[in-house]
């Protein structure tokens, strides 16, 4: 969203100076009509130029929003409810989804109401950040911490940041050549909005699949804290031990003496 948000919303605003039936060198019925059916109204009340830099206020507060409320959540509710984090985290990736997808859809017909459920929809979707961080800390013995940090960040901006533009903008490329052959569109910027309005459909799917395994690992999440807190214990136990016994002998070498 973050990497194509601003050129899907300025696709659409472009496809308002092309309201005119479509005229494709493919006279498919089914194409045509798909392009028809989606260019009847349009968002005029704010410029192409102020996209980006809308859409970069609206991403920085509601991260900010969302990562602070997400810690304090867990901050205050973890000491009476063990299990809260995977739920915060679920929950919140759950209610971002119909918000953040129906901001989407509907960026070319109302523009600044697409803002406001974005705005929102990316709040809830970033309170995972510290929480999903913190998890993996508490449930993971101290040795083996920085490993697991390291392969929950590789494989969340591998697969996030670095990986997904490139899928969504082939799906996207996949879906113009087939609704809109060799870019024959008179309406070509109508037909890039909705192709890059269907390929973040998958990144929709997979959010919302995210958010039902956080879910599933509340189950999971309290025994393992429990497992990872008795070894923790089990090891203070044997380094007080291990130094009683070198400060006895300590003790009976300078009795000795």
């Amino acid at each position: 969203l973050t990497w194509f948000g601003p050129s899907y919303v300025i696709h659409g605003l472009k496809s308002c100076n092309y309201q005119s039936t479509a005229n494709l060198t493919d006279t498919s019925t089914t194409i045509s009509s798909f392009l028809k059916d989606n260019s009847d109204s349009c968002e005029t009340r704010i410029e192409e130029r102020n996209v980006s830099f809308i859409f970069g206020v609206i991403l920085m507060i509601s991260g900010t929003i969302g990562v602070i409320s997400g810690m304090l959540m867990s901050k205050f509710l973890r000491p009476k409810y063990p299990r809260i984090d995977p739920l915060i985290c679920g929950v919140s990736l759950v209610l971002s989804v119909p918000l953040v997808t129906y901001g989407v859809i509907s960026a070319k017909d109302d523009l600044i109401m697409a803002f406001v459920l974005i705005c929102i929809g990316t709040t809830f979707l970033n309170m995972n950040w510290s929480i999903s961080v913190d998890m993996s800390l508490y449930m993971i013995i101290p040795t083996r911490r920085a490993t697991a940090e390291a392969i929950h960040l590789m494989a969340t901006h591998a697969l996030g940041e670095a990986g997904s533009p490139y899928i969504v903008g082939t799906i996207s490329d996949a879906i113009i050549q087939d609704i809109c052959p060799d870019e024959s569109c008179s309406n070509l910027e109508l037909a890039k909005y909705l192709a890059l309005q269907r390929a973040m459909y998958l990144a929709f799917g997979l959010l919302f699949l995210g958010g039902v395994l956080f879910i599933l690992a509340a189950l999971w999440i309290l025994p393992e804290k429990r497992a990872v807190d008795r070894y923790l214990e089990e090891e203070l136990t044997k380094v007080a031990e291990s130094e009683a016994l070198k400060n006895g002998k300590s003790d009976q070498l300078r009795n000795f003496s």
